[in-house]
C-alpha cells in the first residue's frame, strides 16, 4: 500500500513535495531482491523426513540408501553421511550408483582425516575400482593406518594395489614394497615373499632410503630359510 502511494506521489509531485519517493521505491525493490538472494533454502519433504529420522535415532545406519543420498546432496561435506551412503549402496543388490562412487572418491581425502579406517577400507575393497582410481598416496595412508590397527591382510591388499599402479609415485612404490616385505616376514613368517620384496628394492632402487634396511632384512630372512630353500 505504502509503496503504491510512493509511486503515485512520485508521479504527481515529481519531487516538489520534498519527499524522496523514488528513494523509498528503490529501497523497497533493493530489499526485495536482497531477501530473494539470501532466503534460506527449504528442504523438500523427503529430506525433512530423513533429517527427522536421524534426529530421533542419532544413527545414520538406520537411514535408507536414498535418504543418505539426499542428505549428502544437501550437505556434501559430511563424510559420515557419505561413508554410510557408500556402505549402504555396496550392500544394495544394484551396487553403488555412479553418483555415489564419484562422491566417495572425491571425498576420500577428507574422509580419511575424519573417519575410522576400517569402514573406509571395507568400502574401498568392495568397490573393485580400476587401478589408479585412488592416488597412491591415499592408499599408503590407508595401508599404514590399517597396519596400526593390526589389519595386516587389508594393508597388504592396499600395498599390492600401489605396486600394480603404473602411475604410483616412486616413494610410495618403495614404501609399499618394503612394508609388504615386513608384513610377510614378521606377521606371516613367509620368508620367501619377504626375500623377493627386499631383493626387488635393492635391485630397482639402490639409492632408496629403504635400500639399506632392505639389505639388513634380506640377510635375516635368508638366514631363516633352510638350505633347501636357499638357491
Amino acid at each position: 500500500m505504502y509503496l503504491g502511494l510512493d509511486i503515485l506521489e512520485a508521479i504527481l509531485f515529481g519531487g516538489r513535495d520534498g519527499v524522496g519517493h523514488l528513494a523509498h521505491i528503490g529501497g523497497a525493490v533493493g530489499g526485495l531482491f536482497l531477501c530473494l538472494i539470501l532466503r534460506a533454502k527449504r528442504d523438500d519433504e523427503f529430506t525433512s523426513d530423513a533429517k527427522a529420522t536421524l534426529s530421533e535415532t542419532k544413527d545414520l545406519r538406520i537411514l535408507s540408501r536414498m535418504e543418505l543420498a539426499q542428505l549428502h546432496r544437501v550437505n556434501p561435506g559430511d563424510t559420515a553421511v557419505l561413508l554410510n551412503w557408500m556402505h549402504k549402496s555396496i550392500n544394495d543388490p544394484g551396487g553403488p550408483k555412479p553418483e555415489c562412487r564419484e562422491a566417495f572418491f572425491k571425498g576420500l581425502p577428507k574422509m580419511l582425516a575424519e573417519q575410522e579406517i576400517g569402514p573406509i577400507a571395507t568400502c574401498i575393497a568392495a568397490l573393485n575400482h580400476p587401478i589408479g582410481t585412488i592416488k597412491s598416496g591415499l592408499l599408503m595412508d590407508c595401508a599404514t593406518r590399517l597396519e596400526r590397527a593390526n589389519d595386516n591382510l587389508s594393508a597388504m591388499r592396499m600395498y599390492e594395489s600401489i605396486l600394480k599402479d603404473p602411475q604410483a609415485a616412486q616413494g610410495d612404490l618403495e614404501a609399499a614394497m618394503f612394508r609388504g616385505g615386513m608384513i610377510s616376514e614378521a606377521v606371516y613368517q613367509n620368508f620367501d615373499s619377504a626375500k623377493v620384496a627386499y631383493s626387488e628394492i635393492v635391485r630397482r632402487w639402490p639409492m632408496s632410503p629403504f635400500a639399506d634396511q632392505a639389505k639388513v632384512r634380506l640377510k635375516y630372512v635368508e638366514s631363516r630359510l633352510t638350505p633347501a630353500q636357499t638357491p
